[in-house]
Protein backbone atom coordinates (compact mmCIF):
# COMPACT_ATOMS: atom_id res chain seq x y z
CA UNK A 1 0.00 0.00 0.00
CA UNK A 2 1.59 3.25 -1.01
CA UNK A 3 0.26 5.33 2.03
CA UNK A 4 2.32 3.02 4.46
CA UNK A 5 5.41 3.01 2.23
CA UNK A 6 4.91 7.12 2.00
CA UNK A 7 5.22 7.50 5.89
CA UNK A 8 7.19 4.29 6.73
CA UNK A 9 9.82 4.90 9.38
CA UNK A 10 11.95 1.78 7.56
CA UNK A 11 14.40 3.49 4.92
CA UNK A 12 17.52 6.03 4.08
CA UNK A 13 16.83 9.30 2.86
CA UNK A 14 19.49 11.43 1.75
CA UNK A 15 20.53 14.93 2.63
CA UNK A 16 19.77 16.09 -0.99
CA UNK A 17 15.90 14.94 -0.41
CA UNK A 18 15.56 15.87 3.20
CA UNK A 19 16.34 19.08 2.30
CA UNK A 20 13.47 19.17 -0.57
CA UNK A 21 10.79 17.65 2.10
CA UNK A 22 11.86 20.54 4.52
CA UNK A 23 11.52 23.32 1.75
CA UNK A 24 8.48 22.36 0.26
CA UNK A 25 7.00 21.77 4.35
CA UNK A 26 8.09 24.80 4.73
CA UNK A 27 6.07 26.72 1.82
CA UNK A 28 2.82 24.27 2.71
CA UNK A 29 3.16 25.44 6.67
CA UNK A 30 3.63 28.96 5.51
CA UNK A 31 0.10 28.61 2.98
CA UNK A 32 -1.56 27.09 5.80
CA UNK A 33 -0.66 30.00 7.98
CA UNK A 34 -1.91 32.62 5.42
CA UNK A 35 -5.15 30.31 5.03
CA UNK A 36 -5.96 30.71 8.61
CA UNK A 37 -6.84 33.91 8.48
CA UNK A 38 -9.44 33.23 6.02
CA UNK A 39 -10.85 29.81 6.63
CA UNK A 40 -13.85 29.60 8.82
CA UNK A 41 -15.51 26.14 10.38
CA UNK A 42 -14.74 23.22 8.72
CA UNK A 43 -12.16 25.13 6.69
CA UNK A 44 -9.91 25.66 9.52
CA UNK A 45 -10.23 22.65 10.89
CA UNK A 46 -9.07 21.11 7.40
CA UNK A 47 -6.15 23.21 6.92
CA UNK A 48 -4.74 22.10 11.02
CA UNK A 49 -5.46 18.54 9.52
CA UNK A 50 -3.51 18.92 6.87
CA UNK A 51 -0.94 20.92 8.70
CA UNK A 52 -0.61 17.10 10.97
CA UNK A 53 0.32 15.52 7.71
CA UNK A 54 3.21 18.11 6.88
CA UNK A 55 4.07 17.20 9.98
CA UNK A 56 4.20 14.04 9.97
CA UNK A 57 6.08 13.51 6.60
CA UNK A 58 8.68 15.75 7.97
CA UNK A 59 8.95 13.74 10.81
CA UNK A 60 9.36 10.79 8.75
CA UNK A 61 12.16 11.87 6.45
CA UNK A 62 14.31 12.90 9.85
CA UNK A 63 14.00 9.69 11.10
CA UNK A 64 15.18 8.61 7.23
CA UNK A 65 17.43 10.86 7.57
CA UNK A 66 19.05 9.61 10.63
CA UNK A 67 18.87 6.36 9.22
CA UNK A 68 20.84 7.29 6.52
CA UNK A 69 23.82 7.78 9.03
CA UNK A 70 23.68 4.06 10.42
CA UNK A 71 21.74 5.48 14.06
CA UNK A 72 18.57 5.11 15.11
CA UNK A 73 15.44 7.23 14.96
CA UNK A 74 15.16 7.45 18.80
CA UNK A 75 18.66 9.53 18.98
CA UNK A 76 16.92 12.11 16.68
CA UNK A 77 14.06 12.17 18.76
CA UNK A 78 16.28 12.95 21.68
CA UNK A 79 18.94 15.17 20.33
CA UNK A 80 15.76 17.08 18.03
CA UNK A 81 13.27 17.64 21.01
CA UNK A 82 16.56 18.89 22.96
CA UNK A 83 17.87 21.45 20.38
CA UNK A 84 14.05 22.58 19.59
CA UNK A 85 13.38 23.18 23.48
CA UNK A 86 16.26 25.39 23.45
CA UNK A 87 15.37 27.01 20.68
CA UNK A 88 11.93 27.94 21.86
CA UNK A 89 13.23 28.70 24.93
CA UNK A 90 15.72 31.02 23.70
CA UNK A 91 13.01 33.05 22.15
CA UNK A 92 10.96 32.82 25.24
CA UNK A 93 14.42 34.65 26.77
CA UNK A 94 14.11 37.43 23.93
CA UNK A 95 10.97 38.31 24.59
CA UNK A 96 11.89 39.01 28.21
CA UNK A 97 15.42 40.20 27.99
CA UNK A 98 16.22 41.00 24.03
CA UNK A 99 18.59 39.57 21.24
CA UNK A 100 21.88 39.52 23.91
CA UNK A 101 24.90 36.71 23.67
CA UNK A 102 22.67 34.34 25.65
CA UNK A 103 19.59 34.66 23.06
CA UNK A 104 22.29 33.66 19.86
CA UNK A 105 24.09 31.53 22.05
CA UNK A 106 20.80 29.26 22.38
CA UNK A 107 20.15 29.65 19.01
CA UNK A 108 23.74 28.48 17.80
CA UNK A 109 23.61 25.60 19.77
CA UNK A 110 20.54 24.46 18.87
CA UNK A 111 20.96 24.63 14.87
CA UNK A 112 24.37 23.07 15.30
CA UNK A 113 22.67 20.13 16.80
CA UNK A 114 20.14 20.55 14.28
CA UNK A 115 22.66 20.26 11.44
CA UNK A 116 24.92 17.66 13.08
CA UNK A 117 21.70 15.58 13.09
CA UNK A 118 20.16 16.44 9.56
CA UNK A 119 22.61 17.53 7.41
CA UNK A 120 25.76 15.34 8.29
CA UNK A 121 26.69 12.77 5.03
CA UNK A 122 25.18 9.22 5.22
CA UNK A 123 27.24 6.30 4.97
CA UNK A 124 28.60 5.33 1.90
CA UNK A 125 27.38 1.74 1.87
CA UNK A 126 24.67 -0.68 3.26
CA UNK A 127 23.62 -0.76 6.99
CA UNK A 128 20.98 -2.27 8.55
CA UNK A 129 18.23 -0.32 7.51
CA UNK A 130 19.40 -0.82 3.60
CA UNK A 131 21.55 0.51 0.97
CA UNK A 132 22.66 3.66 0.38
CA UNK A 133 20.02 5.79 -1.43
CA UNK A 134 20.10 6.54 -4.92
CA UNK A 135 20.10 10.34 -5.34
CA UNK A 136 16.89 11.99 -3.95
CA UNK A 137 15.11 8.85 -3.56
CA UNK A 138 14.67 6.55 -0.53
CA UNK A 139 15.74 3.19 -0.59
CA UNK A 140 15.25 0.18 2.25
CA UNK A 141 12.05 -1.54 3.33
CA UNK A 142 9.35 0.26 3.18
CA UNK A 143 6.58 -2.22 4.85
CA UNK A 144 6.56 -0.34 8.34
CA UNK A 145 3.16 0.51 9.68
CA UNK A 146 4.56 2.38 12.69
CA UNK A 147 5.22 5.52 10.67
CA UNK A 148 1.51 5.29 9.16
CA UNK A 149 0.37 5.43 13.07
CA UNK A 150 2.79 8.12 13.89
CA UNK A 151 0.63 10.21 10.63
CA UNK A 152 -2.56 9.02 11.68
CA UNK A 153 -1.68 10.56 15.61
CA UNK A 154 -0.10 14.48 14.13
CA UNK A 155 -3.61 14.04 11.33
CA UNK A 156 -6.24 13.27 14.94
CA UNK A 157 -3.71 16.20 16.94
CA UNK A 158 -4.62 18.75 14.06
CA UNK A 159 -7.64 17.85 13.70
CA UNK A 160 -8.83 18.45 17.23
CA UNK A 161 -6.74 21.74 17.88
CA UNK A 162 -8.62 22.69 14.95
CA UNK A 163 -11.93 22.08 16.54
CA UNK A 164 -10.92 23.12 19.50
CA UNK A 165 -9.82 26.94 17.87
CA UNK A 166 -13.15 26.65 16.11
CA UNK A 167 -15.16 26.13 19.54
CA UNK A 168 -12.85 29.30 21.20
CA UNK A 169 -13.89 31.44 18.25
CA UNK A 170 -17.43 30.56 18.10
CA UNK A 171 -17.43 31.30 22.38
CA UNK A 172 -15.68 34.77 21.96
CA UNK A 173 -18.62 35.80 18.60
CA UNK A 174 -21.02 34.87 21.42
CA UNK A 175 -19.16 36.44 24.15
CA UNK A 176 -19.06 39.75 21.68
CA UNK A 177 -22.91 39.90 20.98
CA UNK A 178 -23.77 38.88 24.09
CA UNK A 179 -21.85 42.17 25.47
CA UNK A 180 -23.02 44.51 22.63
CA UNK A 181 -26.99 43.25 23.54
CA UNK A 182 -26.30 43.44 26.94
CA UNK A 183 -24.09 47.11 27.21
CA UNK A 184 -27.02 49.46 27.57
CA UNK A 185 -29.17 46.92 30.10
CA UNK A 186 -25.85 46.68 32.10
CA UNK A 187 -26.48 50.03 34.16
CA UNK A 188 -27.03 49.47 37.67
CA UNK A 189 -30.10 50.57 39.62
CA UNK A 190 -28.64 53.81 41.21
CA UNK A 191 -27.28 55.24 37.65
CA UNK A 192 -30.89 55.25 36.68
CA UNK A 193 -32.24 56.63 40.18
CA UNK A 194 -29.61 59.32 39.96
CA UNK A 195 -30.35 60.53 36.25
CA UNK A 196 -33.74 60.99 37.50
CA UNK A 197 -33.13 62.70 40.15
CA UNK A 198 -30.80 65.12 37.78
CA UNK A 199 -33.82 65.43 35.07
CA UNK A 200 -36.46 66.07 37.97
CA UNK A 201 -33.60 68.95 39.46
CA UNK A 202 -33.16 70.45 36.02
CA UNK A 203 -36.98 70.87 35.24
CA UNK A 204 -37.35 72.53 38.84
CA UNK A 205 -34.85 74.43 38.52
CA UNK A 206 -35.47 75.94 35.13
CA UNK A 207 -39.04 76.43 36.72
CA UNK A 208 -37.74 78.38 39.40
CA UNK A 209 -36.57 80.44 36.63
CA UNK A 210 -39.07 80.92 34.45
CA UNK A 211 -41.08 82.15 37.80
CA UNK A 212 -38.27 84.67 39.19
CA UNK A 213 -37.93 86.20 35.42
CA UNK A 214 -42.09 86.47 35.46
CA UNK A 215 -42.01 88.62 38.88
CA UNK A 216 -39.51 90.76 37.72
CA UNK A 217 -41.16 91.56 34.16
CA UNK A 218 -44.35 92.28 36.18
CA UNK A 219 -42.96 94.25 38.59
CA UNK A 220 -41.37 96.43 35.86
CA UNK A 221 -45.05 96.89 34.02
CA UNK A 222 -46.26 98.05 37.35
CA UNK A 223 -43.62 100.57 38.05
CA UNK A 224 -44.24 102.06 34.35
CA UNK A 225 -48.11 101.95 34.87
CA UNK A 226 -47.69 104.08 38.35
CA UNK A 227 -45.22 106.70 36.09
Amino acid sequence: MWLIRFFSFEARSGVARWLAWFILSLGFVVSGVVTLRYAEGAALVSVYAGLGLVGAKLATECVRRIHDCGQSGRLGLLVGASALALGMFGCVYWMANGANAAFWSMQAVAGAALAWLLLRPGMGRANRYGPPPPGSASSGELGSKSGLLVAFAFLVAGTAFGFAVVSWQAGMAREAEWRMKNSGEGMPPSANVADEMGTSRSKSTLGEENATSSDRLDVLLNEGNTM
